[in-house]
C-alpha cells in the first residue's frame, strides 16, 4: 500500500487492520514513509486514512493521524470531510474532535503565516473634568454632513456646548474620511472614576490625547502658567504609573476653549515644552500641539488636527503592536457569538479568557489566547478589566 501510495481496491476490513498496524509500533515508519509524498494515501473516491478512521470509529487512528498533521479538512470526490464520515449517534465525540481539529490546524497555518497590524487606531481622550474631552470627541468623530446640521455650532443654543458630564467611559468605533478606523475612548474626568481608568489604559496600539483648558469657571478666567503645567503634570504622572514600565505611550497636548485666550498657543506650547523635558524617555510627547475651540469640528485647527491623526495612525500602521494573524479568524467568530448572548463589552481576563476558548478558539496556547485579548481590547470590541492586586 506505501509503496503504490494508493488505497484504491481495499475493503473497510482491510483499511482497519492498516489503522491497527498504524497504531502499533510500526506507526512512526508507517507515518513517515507516507509523508514522503505530498499527497497523502487516498482510494479512488477521494477518502484518506483519517476519512476511514472516521467512518470506522477508529478513534486511536485519528488521534495518531491528527498528532502526525493529518488534514482534518481534507475532501473526498463528494466534498466530504472526515468527520462528516463520523455518521450516527455513537460517533458524537469522535465528529467534535475532528470539527475542532479543522480549527486547529487553521489557526496553527495563521499563526504560522506571521503577523498583522490591526486596521483600527485606538485614541484616547484624557483630562480633567469639564476641559471639553466629550466635545472634542464628538467633533473629531463628525463628518461634513453632520457638520452642515450644525453650521450654527458656535452659538450659545448649539446642543453640542454643554455635553453631558462622561461617567465612567465612553467608547466609539468610527470610521473617519481621511483618517481611517479609530476606536475612541472617553475617559471621564471625575475625581471618582480616576481610580478605575488605570485598569483601562493600554500602551499597545493606543494614541493618548491629553486635554486641558485654557480658561476655567463660568466666568472664563484665565488660567496661569503653573495651574496648566500641574494640571498636565498630574495626567502624565497617572498615565505612566498606570501602564507598564516597558511601554512608552505617545500623548498629543490639545488645549481648549482657545477663543477665550488671546495668546493660547504660546501658553500652551510653553507647558508642552515643560512636560517634554520633565517625562524625557518616558513618555512620548508630541512637540505639536492644538489649540481649538472644541465645538467648531470644520475649523482650519480642527482641519488639522484630523491630518495629524491620519498621519500617527500611518506611523502605528508601520511600526504599532503587531498580532498573530490567526486573530482575524477568531474575532469574526468571538464577537457575533458574545452579543448573541448579550454578553457584558467590559470583562475581566478570566471571564474574556473562558469566552475565547470556548467560543473561538479551542485548545490553543495561552500565548495565543493572550494575544487575542489584547487584540480585542486594543480594538475597543471588548474592553478588558485589567487584574489588580493588592
Amino acid at each position: 500500500i506505501l509503496a503504490t501510495h494508493s488505497l484504491e481496491d481495499l475493503t473497510d476490513e482491510s483499511v482497519s487492520q492498516l489503522l491497527c498496524w498504524l497504531v502499533g509500533s510500526n506507526a512512526d515508519v508507517a507515518i513517515k514513509i507516507a509523508e514522503q509524498k505530498q499527497e497523502p494515501l487516498k482510494d479512488d473516491s477521494g477518502c484518506t486514512l483519517l476519512h476511514y478512521a472516521a467512518k470506522l470509529d477508529h478513534s486511536d487512528a485519528v488521534d495518531l493521524l491528527l498528532a502526525n498533521k493529518a488534514d482534518a479538512d481534507a475532501a473526498d470526490k463528494d466534498g466530504k470531510r472526515p468527520y462528516q464520515h463520523a455518521d450516527g449517534l455513537i460517533y458524537r465525540k469522535l465528529r467534535r474532535r475532528l470539527r475542532k481539529a479543522i480549527d486547529e490546524q487553521k489557526y496553527a497555518v495563521l499563526y504560522a503565516e506571521g503577523t498583522v497590524i490591526p486596521d483600527v487606531m485606538k485614541v484616547c481622550f484624557i483630562g480633567s473634568e469639564g476641559t471639553g474631552k466629550t466635545t472634542l470627541m464628538e467633533a473629531v468623530k463628525r463628518g461634513w454632513i453632520e457638520w452642515l446640521f450644525f453650521a450654527n455650532e458656535n452659538k450659545a443654543d448649539n446642543p453640542w456646548c454643554e455635553q453631558e458630564r462622561t461617567a465612567g467611559i465612553n467608547v466609539l468605533s468610527v470610521n473617519i474620511p481621511g483618517v481611517g478606523r479609530l476606536s475612541l475612548w472617553d475617559y471621564a474626568g471625575q475625581r471618582q472614576f480616576h481610580k478605575t481608568h488605570g485598569l483601562f489604559f493600554s500602551g499597545s496600539n493606543a494614541f493618548f490625547i491629553l486635554v486641558v483648558s485654557l480658561v476655567r469657571g463660568k466666568e472664563r478666567r484665565m488660567c496661569s502658567d503653573k495651574e496648566l503645567k500641574d494640571e498636565a503634570q498630574y495626567w502624565l504622572s497617572f498615565l505612566r504609573a498606570s501602564l507598564d514600565p516597558d511601554v512608552i505611550p505617545t500623548v498629543l497636548m490639545v488645549a481648549s476653549r482657545g477663543d477665550c485666550h488671546p495668546n493660547g498657543q504660546r501658553v500652551l506650547q510653553h507647558v508642552v515644552d515643560y512636560m517634554c523635558e520633565l517625562f524625557k524617555g518616558k513618555i512620548n510627547i508630541s512637540e505639536v500641539c492644538f489649540v481649538l475651540d472644541c465645538r467648531k469640528s470644520n475649523s482650519p485647527q480642527m482641519i488639522q488636527l484630523k491630518k495629524f491623526l491620519g498621519d500617527v495612525k500611518k506611523q502605528f500602521m508601520q511600526s504599532g503592536a503587531r498580532y498573530p494573524r490567526l486573530c482575524l479568524p477568531v474575532v469574526s467568530k468571538l464577537l457575533p457569538s458574545l452579543r448573541k448572548r448579550q454578553v457584558d463589552p467590559f470583562m475581566e481576563t478570566p471571564a474574556l479568557v473562558h469566552a475565547i476558548e470556548r467560543e473561538a478558539c479551542p485548545g490553543q496556547d495561552k500565548k495565543i489566547v493572550e494575544k487575542v485579548i489584547d487584540f480585542v481590547h486594543d480594538t475597543g470590541e471588548v474592553i478588558r478589566v485589567r487584574d489588580v492586586t493588592g
